[in-house]
């Protein structure tokens, strides 16, 4: 790989010192003069693709204007000669724009960009397609708006799946079906993939005409808790804020909440028929389709092995724990530990009050062993995940081993959520097994499902007790979700403890499945 970064000059000076450059960097991209994308060679010509990718799909002017701003190399110029500096900064302004649309264009697909360049000419665009926006914080919404995707498009319909900071207010109008998933942050903020949108919305909705979606139709589901006083709180505003607009509702809005028994699936499961019935859809195929990444298992030897490398999660960093220890009595109904970490030269940033600390956890081996039997795999296997149609935002390790796969990516000790069901009622071959996977998927058979969810099966677990689903490699990374970070609360405080020093009180949660086996989660 080459990686090009944007690395702050300390000469350059910032308004707000050393301590900005994060905010530099983040200002550096939306402003367009510093862009993110991708090139994949291994892409080329793959289902239309010309390797390209685009990780910062808007730029605003106001971003380059604060960018400017906040560096002195260009208020020296602003204050030594305005003039001079107003032509150049307004050409910087402009060239960083030109740029943009020219790597805008190259991301897209031939689709796309077809449909782009009618609107760009102002011919009307043809054929029907759902666009699903997500507002995620911690991904959650993101995966559900992409499995939305996912099975739309397996029953061969149009779909687009994007961020809500990814669409202008002025492309809203174009889109007739709108999908939002999304998500609520704190006490009723947008999460942040969404802040952008509703920056822009909100000054809109003042003066807005009332007919400005009327060929848009929509259906919003939110994601919330309703342990919270601000309950769905960035849902209904988006929802609110479609109606204002004068958009057709397709479904009354969807309201997930964590504290249900399957979390926000009990509403989403009860709520994704419906949308998919008034929507027209085609009825999903009785097949499973290609899946998203091509699984190769390499022959064994020394040159394989060089191949691999160590998985570490996106985005994570490796702190060191120093302390574990009880903070109740022996005996005591619940195990509560206070945990404490040595954040030194980790590069996380100092936290504040409010702040959580995210764990990447990992499977338990029980688990992974019941996976790699339930695939007549040993785990030592080396498997080269190469994606053909992968709507991934965080790419899978190109070569791992499966025991790695199944332990530290997949998240197989999850519960797994209807569709898996579906994709193992697909598999297999016993007629008895597929009768019962049947009933279990179907309407009359919802009590059977939430006696599955009940017992608290993991994705492992069904693929044992449905042994004649034997799914590829390929098609469980398209229906196990990725492994996320838990999030805790920090219960120390860095002014007291310094910033290298975090600690964390955690609840360990046991239940007892009505079969009586006891399970922690």
């Amino acid at each position: 790989s080459i990686v090009i970064a944007y690395a702050t000059c300390v000469d350059w000076g910032h308004r707000a010192g050393d301590k900005a450059m994060v905010m530099q960097q983040v200002q550096a991209v939306e402003s367009g003069y510093w862009p993110l994308y991708r090139y994949h060679p291994e892409k080329v010509g793959k289902d239309g693709s010309n390797g390209f990718e685009l990780d910062n799909r808007r730029i605003s002017d106001s971003a380059m204007q604060t960018f400017l701003n906040n560096e002195n190399r260009f208020t020296s110029l602003q204050r030594t000669s305005p003039e001079h500096a107003k032509v150049l900064q307004g050409a910087m302004v402009d060239d960083a724009n030109f740029r943009h649309e020219h790597r805008k264009r190259l991301s897209m697909s031939d689709e796309d960009l077809l449909e782009y360049l009618k609107k760009a000419m102002g011919e009307q665009v043809t054929g029907d397609r759902v666009t699903i926006l997500y507002g995620s914080d911690t991904g959650t919404s993101e995966i559900v708006a992409k499995n939305f995707q996912f099975e739309m498009k397996r029953r061969g319909m149009r779909a687009k799946c994007m961020a809500f900071n990814d669409i202008s207010i002025a492309d809203l109008a174009e889109e007739k079906k709108i999908l939002a998933v999304v998500a609520t942050a704190g006490q009723g903020e947008m999460p942040k993939s969404a802040v952008k949108f509703w920056q822009e919305m909100e000054p809109f909705l003042e003066n807005a005409p009332a007919d400005y979606l009327a060929e848009t139709q929509f259906a919003v589901f939110g994601m919330g808790d309703s342990s919270y006083v601000f309950f769905n709180e960035a849902a209904k505003k988006v929802d609110e804020a479609f109606e204002k607009l004068g958009a057709t509702r397709i479904m009354p809005l969807g309201l997930g909440d964590d504290q249900h028994a399957a979390r926000y699936d009990t509403e989403l499961e009860e709520w994704t028929p419906d949308f998919y019935d008034n929507i027209e859809a085609p009825e999903p195929p009785q097949e499973l389709g290609a899946p998203s990444h091509l699984v190769e298992i390499l022959a064994p030897g020394p040159e394989t092995q060089k191949l691999l490398s160590p998985y570490v999660p996106h985005g994570s960093k490796p702190v060191k724990m120093t302390l574990k220890r009880s903070t109740v009595p022996e005996g005591y109904e619940r195990d509560i530990d206070h945990f404490e970490f040595d954040l030194t030269g980790s590069g996380l940033p100092c936290y504040g009050q409010g702040d959580s600390l995210g764990l990447w956890p990992s499977n338990e081996e029980e688990q992974v062993q019941i996976m790699l039997k339930a695939l007549n795999l040993k785990g030592d296997e080396v498997l080269r995940l190469q994606p053909v149609d992968s709507n991934r935002s965080v790419p899978l390790p190109e070569v791992i081993t499966a025991r790695a796969l199944f332990t530290e990516v997949l998240d197989i000790g999850g519960w797994p959520k209807r569709r898996f069901y579906e994709m193992l009622k697909l598999s297999a071959t016993d007629e008895a097994e597929k009768a019962q996977l049947q009933h279990i998927c179907s309407r009359e058979g919802k009590g059977e499902y939430n006696a599955c969810m009940e017992e608290s099966y993991t994705y492992a677990e069904l693929l044992q007790k449905f042994p004649s689903a034997r799914p590829s490699v390929g098609q469980l990374l398209d229906y196990i979700p990725d492994i996320k970070p838990r999030l805790y609360s920090i219960a120390s405080s860095s002014r007291l403890r310094g910033e290298d020093t975090c600690h964390l009180c955690i609840i360990k949660n046991e239940w007892t499945a009505t079969s009586g086996r006891n399970r922690v989660g």
